[in-house]
Parts: C-alpha cells; structure tokens; sequence
C-alpha cells in the first residue's frame, strides 16, 4: 500500500497515478490471499515509457514516513469495517469458521493490530522489502507490445531465492453434520449445503462448477425449476465456486421465507440432482449452454489476462478458452458426473445447515 514514491520522482505522492491518467492508464495494486498483484495499463505506444517507471517504484521505491503514518490508519479503517471477517456477512462468516475452516489466515495476519502496525518502522519496511526480489515473480503482458523490450526491462531485476512462509490452513470440516442455528444479522431462511476438493486438479474443480451452475441456472436448472416453479419456495437460488491453492469450495445457498420447506427438501434434493446428471439430453443443453456463455469470458483483453492471472496463481499454469473447452465438453459423459456426484455432491461428502433468523420460533429454534 506504500508503493507511492520512486527515486525517479520522490517529491510527488502517486505521480504515476496521475501521470498515467492524463493518457488514459491506470497502475493499481492489491494483495490477495498470500500475493501481491500490480497492474499496469497503457496505450500501446506509451508502454516502452512507462514500464520502466512502474517497475523502478515498484522495486527501487522510496518510503515516507507520514505516507507510512496515513497508510496504517487506512489498514485500520479497513480492518474495523470487516466484522464478519474472512465473510462479508454473518452467513458467510458462519460458513468460513464454523462450518468449515475455509479461514487460510486470521484478520490479525492480515491487518495487524493496532500494536503490530504502529510498531512497524521505515527500516522494517525496507528490508522486508527484498523479498520483493524473489525468482518467484510472474509477469503477465497482453495486448499488442514488444516482447524483447518487457523482457530487457525485467532482466536487470537481479533476483534470488527466498523462501517464504506460505503456509495457508488446511481446509477441514468443522462441522459438517446438518444443524440450525440463529443469525441475527438475516432477514430469511438459509439452507446451505457444500463441499470441497483439496487436490489440485483444475479439470476437476471445473467440472464440479459446472453441476453447481447446471442444477441452479435459471433457464433449465432443475434445482432452481422444482423449488421456484414447482414448490415455489423460492425466489433465487445461489451457486458458488471457488478455487484456492489449496482446495475447491463449492456451495449451494437456498434462501427460503419458511424454515418447515428445508426438511423436505434435504430429503428430496438428491433425487432431483441424481435425475438431472442422468438426463443425457439435459446434460448436452447445458454443455452447449456454459460452452457458449464462456466466450463472453475471452471477449476482452482485461477479460483474458484477469483469467491468465487466477489461473497462473492458482495452479501455476495459465489455463486457455480451449483449455476450459475440454473441460465442460467432458460433462457430456454423465457417468462421470455421476462419479463427481458420488466424490462431492452426495449426502456422505457435503456438509448442510439451516441459518434462521433469530427470534424465528420455527422448528423450535
């Protein structure tokens, strides 16, 4: 967050910012689970001029104490604003720490306490600042660009290597067997249900989103059909995906107006899903669905580098259109579906609970 001086220019607090908006350009940085992205865009004829400016501040920066001063009280601005921290809500909060340990570090790692931030000197800064140098650096470039000049300019980076503790929690059960309990910060029903895959295996963890979006999509999905047009329990259905280095995590949020529909549904779901994933014809529609929704994916230069990047992140490859192609065209085999069911889907694997809001006397709770 302090990356806002080089030696090129120290007198000015984020003039690359705002010398790259005069043109239309943008560099911009966020961490993310144990990284740290920087992204650069400029015109095409301005980049021989402003790569080498973004990587001088980014290795060769130059830290200020009051920037450092104004970047702490930032940190703890945020950090008071993420109560439900790693969730956004009290749901999500429930999901991650108490339901399964999808937490991989505390807040307190993240954000420092007042203490911890306080004590954080100039010094510390720079010398933490070497680990910025390690051969573990990925650089991802798209667009129209001299690729002899990128690879000039990041040449001259003298790296090293630097082992760091990237050691993220195991994803595990806490909970996993079906319970009620009362949120307050929830204005309906929840019936959740969820799983994951802790192998590394991209093809997989694809093909697992895909009989999440199959069974919820609101054209055919045979979830979303029998609880919104048949039962009317419903309005919307959520169906969640999402890859970490450690593990896939996919769920299945129900949001009802009456707790009492839950039970029939824990006993009915599994008929629905298991007919769904035999339904060859059903299947083949919704193969040729998601494959022709993803091109929407690849339209734009943005749209490819952001799944350049995750993917690069995640599984240390750099996974194409074509790539994701394969994947969901293997979906057509429905006794492979079958088998992810039996993996990651069925009773014995995924875990469920009821989130009612509190002072709800339904169902005794």
């Amino acid at each position: 967050m302090i990356f806002l001086r080089s030696r090129e220019n120290p007198g000015i607090k984020n003039y690359l910012d705002k010398e790259l908006s005069l043109v239309g350009g943008e560099f911009r940085a966020y961490t993310i689970q144990f990284q740290t992205e920087f992204n650069l865009t400029t015109p095409e004829n301005e980049l021989s001029y402003y790569l080498p400016k973004v990587v001088r501040q980014i290795f060769d920066p130059i830290f200020i104490d009051e920037d450092i001063r104004v970047e702490k009280e930032v940190i703890k601005n945020e950090r008071n604003q993420r109560k439900y921290f790693p969730g956004k809500d009290e749901l999500t909060e429930h999901m991650y720490t108490r339901w399964m340990n999808e937490c991989r570090y505390e807040k307190e790692q993240l954000f420092g306490s007042n203490a911890v931030l306080d004590s954080i000197t100039k010094e510390q800064l720079y010398d933490f600042h070497k680990n910025y140098f390690n051969k573990d650096i990925k650089v991802v470039v798209g667009g129209r660009f001299d690729l002899e000049l990128v690879k000039k300019i990041f040449s001259k980076i003298k790296t090293k290597e630097i082992p760091l503790h990237n050691t993220p929690k195991e994803i595990v059960w806490i909970k996993k067997e079906y319970n009620e309990l009362k949120l307050t910060d929830v204005n309906m029903n929840h019936l959740v249900l969820g799983g994951f895959n802790t192998k590394k295996n991209q093809r997989i963890n694809c093909q697992i989103g895909f009989i999440g979006d199959y069974l919820t999509n609101t054209a055919h999905g045979s979830l979303y059909n029998w609880l919104r047009n048949k039962k009317c329990y419903i309005y919307a259905i959520e169906s969640g995906l999402s890859d970490y280095q450690n593990a896939c995590i996919w769920h299945i949020n129900v949001p009802l107006d009456e707790s009492r529909y839950a039970d029939e549904i824990r006993n009915k779901i599994d008929e629905i899903i298991i007919k769904a994933l035999q339904d060859k014809k059903g299947v083949q529609i919704e193969v040729q669905r998601q494959l022709a929704e993803r091109i929407y994916y690849y339209q734009t230069l943005k749209s490819r580098l952001d799944n350049a990047v995750d993917t690069l992140s995640t599984y240390g490859k750099i996974y194409t259109e074509s790539d994701y192609q394969t994947c969901i065209s293997e979906c057509t085999d429905t006794e492979h579906l079958m088998r992810l069911y039996m993996d990651y889907y069925s009773p014995g694997k995924r875990g469920e609970f009821l989130a009612v809001p509190k002072g709800d006397v339904k169902n005794g709770i």
